[in-house]
């Protein structure tokens, strides 16, 4: 199984009423869980649940230069900034405990492996590693938000 088979098959449970998917064989564990918004993780606060998840695109300056027959634009992105993503579908947590103060904030250096936040998925409150090493320059996502797959969670440089 490689990564393209990988990607097809979280599609098609992203895109079907499967909220869990466990497959295994001699070389191979992959276990898929998405949270369903009729679950009971869902019943601790209405708004959660009327939420929009809104989703961050990256940061492009457009300039533009006038030449004498046509105007020309031009896209341009800071190739030091990287995206950390969510590894998994999950409402995100900032914060070990609500009186604790939060993993990171705008400002600090992350290393690879450092933990970010905490990602609740079917009741288990999974630590999400930063995948990038850098200064943390955004935190895309709010307390208690729900993220989904592959969503940017913040943005290190």
């Amino acid at each position: 199984m490689n990564v393209q088979d990988i990607l097809k098959i979280v599609e098609e449970i992203d895109g079907s009423s499967l909220a869990y998917f466990d497959y295994h064989s001699e070389d191979v564990h992959l276990t898929l869980a998405k949270e369903m918004l009729n679950s009971p993780s869902h019943f601790t606060q209405s708004a959660s649940i009327s939420q929009e998840v809104e989703k961050k695109e990256p940061s492009i300056e457009v300039t533009s230069h006038a030449t004498e027959n046509n105007a020309v634009q031009e896209e341009t992105v800071d190739e030091n900034i990287r995206e950390v993503t969510a590894p998994i579908i999950g409402v995100a947590y900032l914060q070990p405990k609500p009186e604790e103060p939060p993993f990171i904030k705008v400002g600090d250096y992350v290393n690879e492996g450092d933990v970010i936040m905490i990602l609740e998925a079917m009741k288990l409150m999974n630590e999400i590693q930063s995948t990038e090493s850098g200064v943390v320059t955004e935190i895309l996502v709010e307390n208690e938000e729900v993220v989904e797959y592959g969503q940017p969670l913040i943005r290190v440089k």
